[in-house]
């Protein structure tokens, strides 16, 4: 996949400074070469997929509707006539070819992409007005979209109604006719809908949605560090404790100042601990989206036969990594898991971690020279983070 066109001599920097986090963007034929993978009836029949997340959305009479999969072509015959959309969720995991559609925001951290979402919806459908804690990019496949946003600022009034984050008061203020090719960048927090329009050509939708945890996600992280160290927490103490205080049932405003100080004695990490406790955490997957140990554990003569016939090794689709290296440490996170490994293992790590996240079979050979790297993969492979290219 190419690079994203961006607007005039507008670099990725530029972007970044000016629009990330800020402002919507759109970019017309960003992506002039970005087509569907998939037509309307390939997607209804992986939307018969247990194990693939979909969620069928509708409208009538004013009132929406939301389904969660999977879905048989009778649930879409049921709403003829009737305005709807349906969204399969985490698709580049089950089609790993897709990865590719994320190329061309590789100016982002990796770990910050959380998922490719497809939707395809007929004229007039779409999920409401809504809006995402998460940035997104929205790139036009295939038809016609009109997306409006609301950039007064953050609503007061967002309801959860039918599993939907609808904004109540939502009020257009800008206004997006997006076509094949067309990319249409979102910040966190922007009220949006997006319509279907009517055409020869099907509406449909690739949302590149990015993660991004919340205080609350980051504390229990936090929690969990803490509270595997060794020995035991400090204890609530008041040695100056006063006469005062001892009205039945009293909780005085001295004490609670002594819970707060030993609180904030107790939650500070050092930089390496928020590194291991945040780089665990976005690395967590979805647990109905984790690979599974092998059956039988991979013999080291096993893998050494595979490369000499030229058999690589890849990242398993469903598995999230990255890593993080500081003072001389570098530290490996593999689907919420660490681990640390030495500064010369770092190029190993890149490769699993890169787009592709792939090693060729003459690549890996080179690396069972190394005694640690062959511990490496031989333990990842049989925990299933890693497969065989033939697999």
């Amino acid at each position: 996949m190419q690079s994203l066109r961006l607007p005039g001599a507008m670099t990725p920097a530029d972007f970044l400074a000016q629009y990330w986090q800020k402002k919507a963007l759109m970019m017309p034929a960003a992506l002039p070469e970005a087509v569907s993978p998939f037509t309307p009836e390939e997607l209804e029949v992986l939307c018969g997929d247990s194990e693939i997340e979909s969620r069928l959305v509708w409208s009538d009479e004013g009132q929406w509707h939301l389904r969660p999969g999977p879905f048989t072509s009778g649930d879409f015959a049921r709403l003829d006539g009737l305005p709807w959309t349906v969204l399969l969720q985490d698709i580049e995991k089950h089609f790993p070819e897709l990865q590719a559609y994320m190329k061309p925001f590789d100016f982002l951290p990796r770990w910050r992409i959380e998922d490719l979402m497809i939707s395809y919806a007929t004229p007039g459908g779409g999920v409401g007005p809504h809006l995402d804690n998460y940035d997104v990019f929205l790139v036009q496949l295939s038809g016609h979209r009109r997306w409006r946003g609301d950039t007064r600022g953050r609503p007061s009034e967002v309801t959860d109604h039918a599993g939907l984050r609808q904004v109540e008061d939502f009020r257009a203020s800008e206004e997006w006719d997006v076509t094949r090719g067309d990319v249409l960048y979102l910040p966190p927090g922007l009220p949006h809908w997006g319509t279907a329009s009517a055409g020869e050509s099907p509406c449909l939708t690739l949302s590149v949605g990015l993660r991004a945890p919340g205080a609350d996600e980051i504390l229990r992280a936090a929690a969990d560090i803490l509270a595997s160290g060794p020995g035991t927490m400090a204890r609530y103490t008041d040695p100056d404790l006063g006469v005062a205080e001892s009205v039945p049932g009293l909780i005085s405003r001295a004490s609670v100042g002594r819970a707060r100080a030993l609180l904030e004695r107790s939650s500070r990490l050092d930089n390496q601990e928020l590194a291991i406790c945040f780089g665990r955490l976005v690395t967590e997957p979805k647990p109905w989206l984790t690979s599974e140990p092998r059956e039988q554990v991979v013999a080291a003569k096993e893998l050494h036969a595979r490369a000499e016939a030229g058999i690589g090794i890849k990242r398993h689709p469903f598995s999230l990594m990255a890593w993080h290296q500081a003072d001389g440490a570098l530290d490996f996170f593999v689907d919420g898991d660490h681990m640390k490994l030495p500064d010369h293992l770092l190029q190993l790590v890149l490769s699993f971690c890169a787009d592709d996240g792939t090693l060729t079979g003459a690549e890996v050979a080179t690396w069972l020279e190394d005694s640690l790297a062959t511990e490496v993969l031989l333990h990842f492979l049989s925990l299933g983070k890693l497969i065989f290219e033939d697999e």
